[in-house]
Parts: C-alpha cells; structure tokens; sequence
C-alpha cells in the first residue's frame, strides 16, 4: 500500500528531499558563515561511526542513517549560544509546517485523494500551530532531559523517558489524521498504539531493520552515497510512514465498526 500511494504522489517525497538539502548546503558546504559568522560547521560526516536503527522521523531525513553532526555543540555551545538559539527557533518554525504539510498530504494520498502543489501550504498552514508549540515543549524537554541523565547518569531514569516516549511515537500522527488539538492528541496517541500495539510493534520493528540495513549501506560508503542516501531515505521511508498512517486509518474503521 504504501509504495502505492507513494509511487502515485511522487511530489510529497520533496519535502524530505528539499529538507535534507537545504540543511547540507547551509551548513556541511559552510554557508552558514553569511548568515552566522560565529557558527563554524564542525567535522561533518562521520561515515561508519554510528548505525542509528531509528523509527523513521517526520519528515525522514538523511539522519535517520547517517551520523552528521551539523554544528558545535557540547564543549562550544555556551560560546554559541546566541546563534544555537537562532537557528533552534528557525528550526522549529521550518519544522511545524512541513511536519504538517508532509502528514498532511501523506493522510491524503493513503485515502486516494490525489496530492497537489497547494495541499504542501494548506496543510502547513493548518497544523503550525499544533506543531510549533509541540516542538517549542519538546525542545525544552529535551534540554532538561540532557541536564538530568547529565546530573544523574541513571539508566533508570534513562529507562523510564525511554519507555514514555515510547508510547507517544504516534502523537504526530494523531494530531493530523484525527484532527486533534494538542491535548487531546497526548490522552489518544497511547490509546490508539496499546489498542492495537502487536499491528504498531511489528510494522515499527520492520521499520527499525529496514533502517538498520539502510544506515550499514550509507554510513559503509559515506559521502560517496549521500545524495542516493537522501533520496533513498526519503523514498523508503515515506513508504513506511505511508503503512503508519493506513494502519491507524485501519484501526479508526474497526473503532467505529465500519470496517
């Protein structure tokens, strides 16, 4: 199914591709420097060193299988920190509205309604504000949570954040093909994956393999692959959001007892 649908709407597989080249050109190729001339790119890609076996993120990007460490963090990012915040606020401003463009259109296309040029900016624009502020509180967690597992060098506690996010893998998914407010969308996402966990489970381990085996192809040949890596991950992983998205759609119907 999702080969299908992703073979009929070839013009949502632009939003990964675009992402994943703006993001190298302004800062693998240095352009940052006209922007932010503070900013220095640091060692770019580092072929082999990480195989990441990741659920597919929204939009897919080169990251899901390749290390690429974009600008300084750790021992410069007080010395940066003003244009680390910049580029964090842009980020997330760029990131709410193509997470609810891509989303968007891929709901669409899994119910056979033909994607066009102006689905990318409507649903951009509908689902924003959900997704900025969605990002804006997930930034902030993130940040605590790197302070706390920092504090406390706990696998429990590393454990435990682990196991939550977990069960909110499919927030994402809820606040776009439900239509959901935020709020809501954080009491349905757990519902929906524990409803129908052993479906979610075995098309997310598929996931994971399938991302495994991608990221020992691309990081085994590094920059020699990367613009193949960025189109293959972005080809192959829609696909699989693309199953996500009519699995949930699925369990909707028995919900309701219509399928």
């Amino acid at each position: 199914m999702g080969v299908r649908v992703v073979n009929r709407n070839p013009l949502i597989l632009l939003i990964p591709i675009l992402i994943d080249a703006v993001k190298f050109i302004t800062f693998y190729m240095g352009y940052v420097y006209h922007f932010l001339p503070g900013l220095e790119p640091t060692t770019g890609i580092e072929a082999g060193k990480d195989f990441y076996r990741v659920i597919p993120r929204i939009p897919p990007t080169i990251e899901d299988v390749l290390t690429i460490e974009w600008m300084p963090m750790a021992d410069r990012a007080l010395t940066y920190a003003p244009e680390i915040i910049a580029l964090l606020v842009i980020s997330i401003i760029i990131s709410a509205f193509f997470k609810g463009s891509y989303l968007g259109m891929l709901r669409l296309a899994v119910k056979d309604e033909k994607v066009v040029v102006k689905d990318l900016f409507e649903n951009g624009k509908y689902y924003f504000v959900r997704f900025f502020v969605l990002w804006t509180v997930l930034a902030l967690v993130n940040i605590l949570f790197a302070y706390f597992a920092l504090i406390t060098q706990s696998m429990v506690f590393i454990i435990v954040v682990s196991l939550v996010v977990m069960f909110y893998i499919l927030l994402e998914y809820s606040i776009v093909i439900e239509d959901l407010t935020l709020i809501n969308a954080i009491a349905r996402a757990p519902q929906v994956l524990a409803s129908s966990f052993i479906r979610f489970a075995g098309l997310f381990i598929i996931a994971v393999v399938i991302n495994w085996l991608l990221s020992m192809v691309v990081n085994a040949a590094g920059t020699a692959v990367l613009i193949l890596g960025i189109l293959l991950t972005a080809y192959i992983n829609t696909v699989i959001i693309a199953a996500v998205i009519e699995m949930y759609l699925n369990f909707l119907l028995r919900e309701s007892g219509t399928a």
